[in-house]
């Protein structure tokens, strides 16, 4: 039997320019056959760099070559944050698809379903052609309603046993949706969490006589994608207890502990705890992780120590570059515990902040 997926070679390539790393290429990824659908192992490295001259000074030359640039930038620890995030998005939009799959789950049931509420309510009609309003109710499984006696029309007889029916109608309905509109896959869910920053790098002395400088403006972007499909709800009960935060004891011993959502403000506790019984009752297929950092500097840099009277001066130099690092993994990256970056709360937690300190000082 011939597999669907393989791996390819390793594929390099570099230039140099002045001695210096200009261009940088590597990647691993691997092959599948049609239909093409399947998540694969990729990792990937690129730089490219380029300035105006070259002195061979330290402040006449480009702040980093295109080898080390697609990782000079990256920052694990920012990655495990928005690895965090991500799983968060992707769980969110998982769970709402997948309880739709409770029904399909009990597809299985739905003909028995049928069955059962069609003979029950037809029993119960043959009861109330009779006349037997009591054994219609038994046939129910209710108690006769007030009232309700051989004497009364047909008709008003049917308005008191209409909230006895009318369950029975609807499972019949529900039963037959399922068996029309069975799930019987769904389409691949995916959750980003992106972070993007910039700035300014400056180094060397700026201004008087035998100036060396260079300033280097910096935009590094930072994402994480994670991505699954559900196949089958395995078990509808457990998929629903975990929805309803009944599965996870730990879940919640953590809420009842107070302003325990403030901590998760600023550390994913809550979010480490939910974790063990995440996807509880679903098999997952198609899973995988994403990480792509892209980097890209530009900037200039002035210099004075080799410029020869009689026209002594300043000299220039103008440098750019760009690099992209990205690995792709099959499976979800759970979630970690880690510490956000500190950043200034949102008008909204603020104002949540400062309501939990009046009513604490109200209590005393």
């Amino acid at each position: 039997m011939t597999l669907p997926t393989g791996q390819r070679p390793p594929q390099t390539e570099s230039a140099f320019t002045f001695g210096i790393q200009t261009k940088w290429r590597s990647k691993t990824r691997a092959w599948q056959k049609a239909p093409f659908n399947l998540p694969l192992p990729y990792y990937h490295e690129s730089g490219d760099v380029s300035q105006s001259q070259y002195t061979g000074s330290y402040y006449g030359s480009i702040p980093v070559n295109a080898f080390n640039l697609p990782t000079w930038r990256l920052d694990p620890g920012l990655l495990a944050e928005l690895s965090n995030k991500s799983y968060d998005k992707l769980k969110g939009k998982i769970y709402n698809s997948a309880a739709l799959g409770v029904d399909f789950a009990e597809s299985r049931q739905s003909f028995a379903m049928v069955v059962k509420a069609s003979g029950t309510l037809i029993s119960s009609l043959r009861h109330v052609r009779r006349g037997d309003f009591a054994g219609a109710a038994a046939t129910l499984r209710t108690y006769v309603p007030k009232g309700v006696s051989a004497r009364k029309s047909a008709s008003a007889n049917w308005l008191e046993y209409h909230f006895g029916w009318e369950p029975l109608i609807h499972d019949i309905y529900d039963a037959v949706e399922v068996i029309n509109n069975p799930l019987k896959t769904y389409d691949l869910a995916k959750g980003r969490a992106t972070s993007k920053d910039e700035w300014i790098e400056r180094e060397g002395s700026h201004g008087g006589p035998f100036s060396s400088f260079r300033d280097t403006l910096w935009q590094v972007t930072h994402s994480v994608q994670q991505g699954a499909a559900v196949k089958a709800i395995t078990n509808g009960t457990t998929h629903s207890l975990d929805q309803f935060g009944l599965l996870n004891p730990l879940t919640i011993a953590w809420e009842l502990v107070p302003f325990s959502f403030v901590i998760d403000w600023f550390a994913n506790v809550g979010q480490v705890l939910a974790s063990y019984s995440d996807f509880a009752g679903m098999e997952l297929e198609r899973t995988f992780t994403t990480k792509i950092v892209k980097s890209s500097f530009q900037g200039t840099a002035g210099y004075d120590g080799y410029i020869p009277d009689p026209n002594p001066g300043m000299s220039w130099l103008y440098y750019k570059g760009q690099g992209v690092w990205m690995q792709r993994t099959l499976g979800l990256t759970a979630p970690v515990f880690h510490v956000n970056q500190l950043k200034l709360p949102s008008k909204t937690r603020a104002v949540t902040a400062a309501a939990l300190l009046v009513q604490k000082f109200a209590q005393k």
